[in-house]
């Protein structure tokens, strides 16, 4: 099986049909993305087995080749016939907004509620923003349970 040929939108999408067609579900990224399903569920579970043994079956595109290509992992599924999964982000072309309410001191719970995702998700984009070189306000941790 080759792996080494130039995926266009058009085979992506055929791709997707064809992953859909035999598992009777459209992929995620990280079906086709082995070292990621290693790195979230290790070598010995059965969620990282059925992956690698999806992979082995067939000719997929690599997860970032799919990114490069369409730009989101969204985007291609809708490409092919099918809903996008619901993101647990805030929207990007909502940063502004985001950024005000962070340098504001929105608290963090608040701003998940507001924007409809975890509050993980809040302070993930946060770190993600500053380290694109956005301002972000440093924000104060509350104090840590003692380890004793």
């Amino acid at each position: 099986m080759t792996r080494n040929r130039r995926w266009t939108r058009s085979r992506i999408v055929e791709a997707i049909r064809e992953y859909h067609r035999r598992y009777g579900r459209p992929p995620r990224s990280i079906d086709w993305s082995v070292a990621a399903a290693r790195w979230r569920w290790g070598e010995d579970s059965e969620k990282f087995r059925e992956v690698k043994r999806r992979w082995d079956e067939g000719d997929w595109p690599h997860d970032r080749t799919v990114r490069d290509v369409f730009g989101t992992w969204n985007a291609a599924l809708r490409a092919a016939g099918f809903a996008g999964r619901p993101t647990h982000a805030p929207p990007p072309d909502r940063r502004e907004e985001f950024v005000r309410m962070w340098n504001d001191g929105v608290p963090v719970p608040e701003m998940a509620r507001h924007f409809g995702v975890k509050e993980i998700s809040v302070i993930n984009r946060a770190y993600r923003l500053r380290r694109m070189g956005l301002w972000l306000a440093p924000r104060k941790s509350g104090p840590r349970p003692s380890r004793g």
